[in-house]
């Protein structure tokens, strides 16, 4: 459903020297080498603009160039357009270009307006400080005549009109503009982008954008799986030693462990905790204390030896952000992913060997079962894309005069779907056979991955300005529906917040 808002300003009474039609025709103005000066360059008012063609905050535009009168459409005053025109001619009535691009060349260099016959024109414009273009003309006689027709400017690409540093007023008029539907992921459609101008007039005509397209959705996180090799070591009881003891007995070694992808490669080597390997004791009959010779020694660490860090969620897009170039969509953000679990250590203590039994000399205290592997990570996935904007006129540091013309904006693209990550496992329990575990434990789980957000609608604008209101008199917008945001959803104990949807308005100050 397009909304649509009609604009019409009260005419304001302006001195006899800009007015049209309402004074004495004048004499043809001069330019810089004594010829004759473009249609309606005559210059703005004093303090209409900046020196670099920039609006002023809170200041009309610059008059409006005047539509050429029927004595003008001459080759004095222009240079002239036509389908069955060629590149070679010298842009006359009689011989006309065939490209609205190569006469607004040759119209700079003559300080000259340019002059289009009716048709479809498939160019991207570049419009020039002072250069007004008029088109719709009647070219069928010798003499061409303006009419109600338009010329149709299909471009092929966005913008199909770029204007910047316009301070000499300038008319586009007798022009039905139009760009097709973006065609890449995020991709925007503006029809026209003005840049620190403030004497460009638009006349008599449609400016019509295409569809912005939607956003990718994010690609989940790599799926690890904890592959297992060598199990986790029991340890041994306490025994009698040789006379002398050769040295400890070893603790039992930890559970050996990989993260690995799906196609194989393997993200983390992972090691549980050695066992505490035994003391060794001497006493010199039964029923006496031990002596401890040598003290118990703690086993190897695991290979992650610290906690799991949790990864941090990522946020949805909002809104997005225009630049010269155009629209920045409204991206989610990418969460971050989870570290390997934390490996189990191996069992620990002092445990002498019992007091009260026949052995005597020389003993083993009990040396300890290893640990368990940590578990694998959760990663996280990319987040979500935001969608495309349609723009029919982008107009930044500007202040735009549009007098009879429609402009419409088509839907904004959707926002992509934004990712939960995947999930983290579970460690591996420690060697046990009861007392003979003595305290290994197992491994902790991995990280939890973080959400990345969902990518935020693209607006559907007609006229979005940063300057002054552009003056609109007979003209009116018409706006498309704003791209869909994400809504929020679930999977477990997370949650991925809803991205918003992108706008409709017909005129929107930025």
């Amino acid at each position: 459903m397009r909304r649509s808002v009609f604009a019409v300003l009260a005419l304001v009474a302006v001195s006899s020297s800009v007015a049209c039609g309402s004074a004495p025709e004048a004499l043809p103005s001069l330019g810089a080498d004594g010829g004759p000066a473009p249609i309606g360059s005559e210059g703005p008012s004093p303090g209409a603009s900046t020196s670099d063609g920039g609006a002023l905050p809170g200041r009309e535009p610059a008059p409006s160039a005047p539509a050429p009168k029927a004595d003008q459409i001459t080759e004095q005053f222009g240079v002239f357009v036509a389908k069955d025109g060629a590149a070679q001619n010298p842009g006359t009535r009689k011989s006309p270009l065939a490209s609205i691009t190569e006469a607004i060349a040759k119209a700079k260099s003559d300080k000259k307006s340019v002059f289009v016959c009716e048709g479809t024109y498939e160019e991207t414009l570049e419009i020039a400080n002072g250069v007004s273009i008029i088109g719709g003309f009647d070219c069928s006689a010798p003499e061409w005549k303006q009419t109600n027709k338009k010329s149709l400017l299909d471009s092929a690409q966005s913008p199909a009109i770029h204007a910047d540093k316009i301070s000499t007023p300038t008319r586009i008029d007798g022009f039905d503009v139009k760009v097709p539907d973006a065609t890449t992921p995020s991709g925007s459609s503006i029809a026209v982008i003005v840049l620190d101008s403030n004497a460009l007039t638009f006349a008599n005509g449609t400016i019509t954008a295409g569809a912005g397209m939607k956003g990718d959705d994010g690609v989940e996180g790599e799926q690890l799986s904890l592959r297992l090799g060598w199990p986790a070591e029991l340890g041994t009881e306490w025994g009698a030693a040789p006379s002398p003891p050769p040295g400890h007995r070893l603790g039992g070694g930890g559970q050996i462990g990989q993260c690995v992808r799906s196609d194989g490669f393997i993200f983390a080597d992972m090691r549980g905790g050695f066992g505490c390997s035994s003391g060794t004791y001497t006493r010199v009959s039964t029923n006496v204390p031990w002596t401890l010779m040598e003290a118990p020694r703690p086993g190897a660490n695991p290979t992650y030896a610290t906690r799991a860090v949790q990864g941090t969620d990522g946020t949805s897009g909002s809104a997005g952000n225009f630049v010269d170039e155009g629209f920045v969509p409204a991206d989610g953000t990418a969460g971050t992913s989870g570290s390997v679990g934390m490996g189990g250590w191996g069992g620990f203590s002092n445990d002498l060997p019992p007091r009260y039994t026949e052995v005597y000399g020389y003993a083993y205290g009990a040396a300890r079962a290893g640990g368990g592997v940590g578990g694998c990570p959760g990663l996280s996935g990319t987040a979500g894309k935001g969608g495309g904007a349609s723009i029919g006129i982008l107009s930044l540091r500007s202040q735009l005069r549009l007098d009879t013309v429609t402009t419409v904006s088509a839907s904004g693209g959707a926002g992509g779907k934004g990712t939960f990550g995947s999930r983290e496992s579970n460690g591996t329990a420690g060697a046990s056979d009861g007392a003979a575990q003595m305290y290994s434990k197992a491994g902790e789980p991995g990280g939890r991955a973080g959400v990345s957000g969902n990518g935020a609608g693209g607006p559907s604008i007609a006229i979005a300005h940063q300057g002054g209101a552009p003056v609109l008199t007979q003209s009116k917008t018409e706006a498309g529906a704003g791209g869909a945001g994400v809504e929020a959803r679930s999977s477990g104990t997370r949650t991925l917040p809803a991205s918003a949807e992108g706008e409709s308005v017909g005129v929107k100050a930025l």
